[in-house]
């Protein structure tokens, strides 16, 4: 396993408020939290946060202790997401979780915008 890390950002056209909101709504998360349309997130659980979300992360294709961190920052057209993913047993697995990530994030944008 190696330390790799995974930097995505966005703006997306909505508050903070918005985005937060639509993260830690459990409906509203397994709208856009998979990585292709014909899939669907199993189980959904969190706890609230403020201007940053911060969360573990276990899928079969994620490294033990792998975490996510997501302040919301805002800007003139809307917010700044800019998520950051420690910890994957490969660059492979990395690369991947890179590609779900900006795919999860065009979605949600979608919704809130």
């Amino acid at each position: 396993m190696t330390d790799l890390i995974l930097t995505t950002r966005r703006t997306i056209e909505a508050g903070p408020e918005q985005i937060y909101t639509a993260w830690l709504d459990p409906v509203v998360i397994a709208k856009y939290m998979t990585i292709g349309p014909d899939m669907q997130a199993r189980h959904v659980r969190n706890d609230p946060a403020s201007s940053r979300i911060a969360f573990t992360w276990e899928t079969p294709w994620s490294a033990p202790g792998s975490m996510v961190d997501l302040p919301l920052t805002p800007v003139t057209e809307g917010t700044e997401v800019m998520l950051t993913h420690l910890k994957f047993p490969s660059g492979q697995s990395r690369d991947g979780h890179l590609k779900g990530w900006t795919g999860i994030l065009e979605r949600l944008g979608g919704l809130v915008a």
